[in-house]
């Protein structure tokens, strides 16, 4: 007989600030790092390690498919920071309730665009009222998960758009399945199975393939859906093939003196954010601050309201996508810079993008105006660049192509400026634009044809060394830079240039005192 434990183990403690509440891990404990062992030991005492045995998909499966984004499917709530996954018998697993509902919610909205004998074939199954499946009609198995791993969540951070610095210290742990990273060629497939009370004839057999085809892939199945979390299928094109380069979204952020070498990894999270930002911006010239914010909350969601935009993203499994040298750098970890590894920054990641097709003219005219003004992810408002002898790295850029790409930028800008008012008047908010325009709108945008000349704003007025550094520079601490730096170089004369993007009037004098000429407004 084994004899009881006589040591608490590292995560049985209670928490000083709430003891009501006991202890959860934070994300300081779900940290890999050699020099943090006891992480170890937490994270596999709130780890969902016990896996069902992964059989290869039979031929009995409904369907077959891949993970496209992190799946989030939650069980017990423990506290509004975290969420255990859901589990069968200790194994984490879709419980067959989700993707019931799922598949019920998608063909309400898909009922009216049916044929005839498809609308009798699913009203056979569902109750007449649509709110429910008929009892034993059909029965939807509960499908295992592997590879469950914690993960920080970031809440919408609008301390980069408003300066507002308590979004930045709400972090959620959130147990995450997520897809094999390329150059994976060879993704596992998960297998899901309905079982029908009668055997369908082929052509039922194929509304029901291809209806749940639809939900994993379009609406998706478990938490943050329309962030873009849950997104199950085949390799696909979406709508927006991007083009990242530079600084990668970061699940662990690499540290040297804590030996941590840095994970990195695509999350819908980082386009939906990237997005609102930008129309926060743009609404911010059209309404009031608070109008603004309703707004854009109208559209990409908020606490207790459903998101009209319906946005997902996924890294595409094309292989390895080299920088712009050609070639994969064979840089040891410990030679890489100090906040990335150099193999991680030269490589491009090719993103690809969907959303409901109502939004397609937004999301376009949103990702022109944002490719031609900054990039994206971490390090946003700087090209990406080395500094300090090469020791550390900051910037990211990214292309795509779009339908807007023939517009000028006060095309572009007057474009979405209507495009928001129309949805401002959907929801019977006042169009007055604000004068003087506030803190976080775009001001202005200025223009050196020197595709080099924004270095002497952001190492030289900007440079931590430099005297009397303005505050509009920003500070990883206290506030965001009040601007943005996008370089652009081509192969013609007139395709080199740089832009920066103002979000505060103050910093105008000087970018017209470095030889800059403001293009817009005009």
């Amino acid at each position: 007989m084994a004899s009881l434990p006589t040591t608490q183990p590292l995560w049985y403690q209670i928490d000083p600030d709430r003891p009501e509440r006991g202890w959860i891990p934070k994300t300081e404990h779900i940290i890999i790092s050699p020099q943090k062992p006891e992480n170890k030991v937490i994270r596999e005492a709130w780890y969902a390690k016990n896996q069902l045995a992964y059989a290869p998909p039979s031929k009995k499966a409904t369907l077959t498919a891949q993970i496209l984004t992190p799946i989030q499917v939650g069980g017990i709530r423990v506290t509004n920071e975290m969420t255990l996954p859901a589990q069968i018998g200790g194994y984490p697993c879709i419980p067959g309730s989700s993707l019931k509902g799922a598949l019920l919610s998608w063909l309400r909205r898909q009922h009216p665009t049916m044929p005839p004998e498809e609308q009798a074939f699913w009203q056979s199954l569902i109750e007449p009222n649509g709110q429910g499946w008929k009892p034993r009609a059909i029965r939807f198995e509960s499908t295992p998960l592997k590879n469950l791993e914690p993960y920080p969540l970031n809440p919408q951070q609008s301390w980069q758009v408003l300066n507002n610095q308590e979004d930045r210290t709400r972090l959620a742990i959130q147990w995450q399945a997520g897809p094999q990273e390329p150059p994976s060629t060879n993704p596992d497939k998960i297998a899901f199975q309905v079982n029908l009370r009668h055997s369908p004839p082929p052509q039922q057999k194929t509304w029901l393939t291809q209806r749940l085809q639809e939900t994993l892939l379009h609406q998706g199945i478990g938490r943050g859906k329309a962030s873009g979390f849950g997104r199950l299928g085949k390799t696909s094109q979406g709508t927006w093939t991007i083009k990242l380069e530079g600084m990668k979204p970061a699940i662990q952020t690499r540290n040297l003196k804590d030996g941590i070498n840095g994970q990195y990894r695509w999350s819908p999270q980082v386009l939906r954010a990237h997005l609102r930002g930008w129309f926060t911006r743009i609404a911010l010239s059209q309404m009031n601050q608070a109008n603004a914010i309703n707004l854009t909350n109208q559209v990409f969601g908020g606490l207790g309201r459903p998101a009209r935009l319906n946005l997902t993203s996924f890294r595409a499994y094309a292989g390895r996508t080299l920088g712009t040298n050609g070639q994969t750098s064979k840089t040891s970890d410990n030679n890489g810079y100090a906040n990335i590894l150099r193999q991680d920054a030269e490589e491009t990641w090719k993103i690809e993008a969907l959303c409901n097709s109502d939004f397609i003219p937004l999301v376009d005219a949103l990702l022109e105006l944002s490719q031609r003004l900054g990039g994206m992810g971490p390090g946003w408002r700087r090209p990406p660049h080395s500094f300090r002898n090469g020791t550390v790295y900051r910037g990211s850029q990214f292309t795509t192509t779009t339908q807007n790409s023939h517009q000028s930028l006060p095309d572009l800008i007057a474009s979405l400026q209507a495009q928001i008012q129309y949805l401002a008047r959907q929801y019977h908010l006042p169009i007055a634009p604000p004068n003087p325009l506030p803190q976080g709108s775009i001001h202005s945008i200025w223009q050196s044809t020197n595709p080099d000349q924004w270095r002497d704003i952001v190492h030289g007025v900007c440079s931590s060394s430099a005297p009397d550094r303005p505050a509009w520079c920003g500070s990883s601490q206290t506030r965001p830079s009040g601007y943005t730096v996008r370089q652009h170089k081509g192969d013609q004369p007139q395709d080199n240039y740089c832009l920066i993007t103002l979000f505060e009037a103050t910093i105008a004098p000087t970018l017209g005192r470095q030889g800059f000429t403001q293009i817009w407004p005009v």
